[in-house]
């Protein structure tokens, strides 16, 4: 018999928590051109658009996320945005913005916080699926700095465009999401 519990034989394990998801707290889409001083807080749709021939039809959107209720070392993050309409073949970058002051019915093209690193670059999928793009890192970051992550959603074709749902779509499922997974935690079993 060994007289101390460390030494006996244990069964160690570990739990990984379910995904969670984080709602956004705002969002908008900018407009260019013409429309640089309009703001599109409250509409339905996140437009992202890059056209050539007019800035008038330039769109880019924008998202903010609390993380106050994320407690623990983030395993996996993701942001998702379903899509309402969409060119074929579109790609969109996402980008990290570090300044979180703009707000949802005062964001415009022309007051719009500049960008910092690339994150992502991903294809749009088809209408009724969901975009995602990894943001591990940037959730982790953001849990040791202000506690908010705000990013900005791009065109990197251009010519093309896509509509995701914004926060105030009617139906909550389609809103927009920053799903993750809390690293797991150890435990262990004596016998």
């Amino acid at each position: 018999e060994v007289s101390t519990d460390t030494d006996r034989p244990q069964l160690v394990y570990e739990l990984a928590p379910p995904p969670n998801t984080l709602s956004n707290v705002a969002d908008a889409f900018v407009r260019g051109g013409t429309y640089a001083n309009n703001n599109y807080g409250t509409n339905t749709q996140l437009v992202v658009k890059d056209n050539a021939g007019s800035a008038d039809n330039d769109r880019m959107s924008f998202l903010k996320f609390d993380l106050s209720t994320v407690t623990g070392t983030v395993a996996s993050a993701k942001i998702r945005l379903k899509v309402q309409n969409d060119d074929p073949g579109a790609s969109h970058q996402l980008h990290f913005v570090s300044d979180d002051s703009w707000t949802e019915t005062g964001i415009t093209w022309n007051n719009q916080p500049s960008t910092g690193a690339l994150i992502g670059t991903e294809t749009v999928p088809a209408i009724g699926e969901w975009i995602e793009f990894e943001v591990t890192s940037q959730v982790n970051g953001e849990l040791f700095g202000d506690g908010t992550l705000s990013v900005r959603v791009s065109e990197s074709s251009i010519g093309t465009y896509a509509v995701y749902h914004a926060r105030e779509v009617s139906t909550a499922e389609d809103r927009p999401q920053l799903v993750y997974e809390l690293a797991p935690q150890a435990n262990s079993l004596s016998n």
